[in-house]
């Protein structure tokens, strides 16, 4: 038997209440439950291929049901980050917006154009912005 997303089950559990840093509370405070017609959703789809899953930072969601992802790189090693690399790798043929912190960036490093460099906190407008242009473009369609 096989089971994907698209089976429409979820779980009877309740979403935890603890984020996994304060970097994810503080964006998800400050985004709310939704903003520009995206909705906020925290941990709440689960990717695979084969038998790998990805568990995305956040859901935004509009009402005709385009969906976007959030992976926030925050906590970071070169392990880490060489883990990271891959698994978005492996899930690239979602729509799947990433916010890497300045402090982790080579310099002079080509930043992708839905990937969202933040300091200390996520930007709002800038992420905004790349959430519409991600929507919109037509080699994400799926």
């Amino acid at each position: 038997m096989n089971l994907s997303d698209a089976d429409g089950f979820t779980s009877h559990l309740p979403s935890p209440d603890e984020f996994d840093s304060s970097l994810e509370e503080s964006f998800a405070g400050k985004f709310g439950p939704e903003r520009s017609g995206w909705r906020l959703i925290r941990e709440g789809e689960i990717l695979h291929d084969r038998q790998e899953t990805f568990v995305p930072d956040f859901t935004f969601r509009r009402e005709d049901g385009t969906q976007i992802f959030l992976e926030i790189v925050g906590f970071w090693t070169p392990e880490y980050l060489a883990y990271k690399r891959r698994t978005l790798q492996k899930f690239r043929h979602h729509r799947i917006l990433i916010a890497v912190p300045e402090k982790s960036l080579r310099e002079g490093a080509q930043i992708d154009q839905n990937v969202l460099v933040y300091k200390t906190s996520l930007k709002l407008d800038p992420l905004l912005e790349i959430l519409e242009r991600i929507r919109t473009d037509r080699k994400f369609v799926v």
